[in-house]
């Protein structure tokens, strides 16, 4: 298996709609960033070669051969990502990164189940405010300042993209011609001319050579070209920023944060609306593989309301029909989700491990793939990429 990675650029605005149903009158709404679900089936579409209609065991082949990390977006040279949701933007347009303990009663989007934590995510700031949707993508180097505690100036969004909106009329399959007062409309978000969609493929070895290099992603059948691209940045490139952050601060503890660079799923049930908002190993002994002798306990969480996923599975119809059947919706745990961690264990460098760990890897892998609804693993297409960061007490604004 050969990994590679692809930068899209749409020629088109993308229709990415978040599926919230609304009267016909009003604009949808539209993600700025394609669901990972999303683009991994349009990606793996690609390795399909043309099938219109594929047989569980295809689809089950390409579900375990190709897998994905991402996406992103690129700026030239820059990479892009969510900034964190422990961040609001106040006074001069400046970033501030807060963690502080709720007063009784306080918190908005508080997950079901988390009643027991009693130290959330809080803006406290007089007059702070959060990020709008194109606002909320940050360079890469300005989420690690971020991550370490440290401010930063608001973004311009300027020409990075923008949403659109459309009215359709329904047309009558019969007649071919309108609907009286039948009328939907569509979102899409139409990227700058410099911008593309970063995606790291794992797949056969040298099949991308062969691939078509347009294809469809998301609704409308609207277009992207592909290109091969600079890989996401590893590690090794940000560590000194951690080093410097860890030398600062002398040998006071700090927490780990751990960012959701890529929204998160915890569950592949159908019949399941998405097994919660915390990662099944935190819940169990808080160890995770590669990291012996550390445990892990969540004290903290920034998080915002649940994002809904659908989709269009290939399983059978109750009829015998193949046509397929429309997925229940499965709720995911939104990007930009800080979970804050009390590290147990280890010495001064369990900190500098850890974060290494988690750079862009999946928070969890132990979620299986539903091979009768033709869902893979989540984090074989993308869900719940990590940013890590630290956090010390001291920094509490």
């Amino acid at each position: 298996m050969t990994t590679f990675t692809w930068h899209l650029a749409p020629h088109d605005p993308l229709v990415l709609g978040t599926g919230r149903r609304l009267p016909a009158t009003l604009p949808r709404m539209s993600h700025a960033l394609p669901l990972p679900a999303t683009l991994a089936g349009a990606v793996r579409a690609r390795f399909a070669d043309g099938a219109n209609d594929l047989s569980p065991v295809e689809a089950t082949k390409l579900l375990d051969q190709i897998s994905l990390r991402g996406p992103w977006l690129q700026r030239g040279d820059t990479v892009l990502v969510r900034a964190p949701l422990h961040v609001r933007a106040h006074q001069r347009d400046v970033l501030y990164p807060t963690l502080t303990k709720l007063a009784q009663g306080e918190g908005v989007y508080r997950p079901a189940g988390a009643e027991g934590i009693v130290d959330f995510a809080k803006i406290e700031l007089a007059g702070a405010h959060k990020l709008s949707p194109l606002n909320e993508f940050v360079s890469l180097d300005v989420a690690c300042d971020l991550l370490l505690g440290a401010c930063a100036k608001l973004p311009d969004a300027g020409d990075l993209a923008e949403f659109e909106g459309r009215v359709h009329v329904s047309i009558n399959a019969e007649s071919q011609t309108a609907e009286p007062a039948a009328l939907f409309s569509s979102s899409g978000v139409r990227y700058g001319d410099d911008v593309t969609i970063g995606v790291e493929v794992t797949g056969p070895h040298d099949a991308s050579k062969s691939l078509e290099r347009v294809f469809v992603l998301g609704g409308e059948s609207r277009v992207v070209a592909r290109r091969e691209g600079a890989d996401f940045p590893a590690f090794s490139d940000v560590c000194w920023r951690y080093e410097e952050a860890l030398k600062r601060h002398g040998g006071e503890a700090p927490l780990l944060l751990l960012m959701l660079a890529t929204p998160a799923s915890y569950s592949t049930s159908e019949h399941d609306l998405g097994a919660g908002w915390i990662p099944p190993w935190l819940t169990a002994k808080g160890e995770v593989d590669g990291l012996s002798g550390l445990r892990f306990e969540l004290v903290s969480i920034a998080t915002d309301r649940f994002v809904p996923v659908s989709g269009w599975s290939l399983a059978t119809r109750p009829n015998g029909a193949t046509q397929g059947v429309q997925r229940a919706v499965r709720r995911l745990v939104p990007a930009g989700t800080v979970y804050a961690l009390r590290v147990v264990g280890g010495g001064a460098d369990a900190y500098l491990r850890a974060c290494e760990r988690f750079w862009w890897r999946p928070i969890d892998e132990s979620v299986s793939g539903n091979a009768g609804a033709h869902l893979a693993a989540p984090h074989r297409d993308g869900y719940g990429l990590v940013l890590p960061g630290l956090w010390w007490p001291t920094q509490r604004r």
